[in-house]
């Protein structure tokens, strides 16, 4: 009987390990180890494996997150890039290193700010969306739109205290209003 609490017990430690990685690195859920799966690994080495790598990827060890570059078109409109710099303020209130970039460099998680007419976004629409790299794209079919999705890029790192780890999300005005 004690040896099943203690089972159940590791069983449940590797479970929420598991969790707590995928959520504090914002891994998306699709790339994440099922709970089943998870559950399956019973063994007191792999509970403590998972509790040192957890301890190392959040910042105990002293080592910190990778920085994110927040990537901008070279011929970026003001409305972008006053978006864009929200976007790093949130990032860095969230505590992550963050900061702008004319290109995206191969070793940082990076968002990218983009327009597009050709991905059927009106204007002031806008689309954000995690990539298979882990990287976010931030699309608008304008200038303002662009802006848009950084805005509400910014709030949702404020809301979540982190980078969110999977989005797919279209946002688009119903009518334009003018005063």
């Amino acid at each position: 009987q004690e040896q099943r609490s203690k089972s159940n017990a590791i069983v449940y430690m590797n479970a929420m390990v598991s969790r707590l990685l995928c959520v504090c690195l914002s891994i998306p859920k699709r790339l994440c180890l099922p709970a089943q799966d998870c559950l399956r690994r019973q063994t007191t080495q792999g509970t403590l494996f998972l509790a040192l790598v957890a301890a190392v990827l959040l910042g105990q060890t002293g080592i910190h997150a990778e920085p994110i570059s927040v990537v901008v078109p070279t011929n970026a409109a003001p409305r972008v890039m006053f978006g864009a710099e929200r976007l790093v303020t949130a990032l860095k209130a969230a505590n992550l290193e963050a900061s702008l970039q004319p290109a995206k460099t191969a070793k940082t998680k990076a968002i990218v700010i983009s327009e597009s007419t050709t991905q059927g976004l009106s204007a002031e629409a806008f689309r954000l969306v995690t990539q298979d790299d882990g990287s976010i794209s931030v699309t608008g079919g304008d200038d303002s739109g662009a802006l848009y999705g950084c805005l509400e890029l910014a709030k949702k790192i404020r809301n979540g205290g982190r980078l969110p780890g999977d989005l797919n999300y279209i946002d688009a005005p119903v009518m334009k209003l003018r005063g």
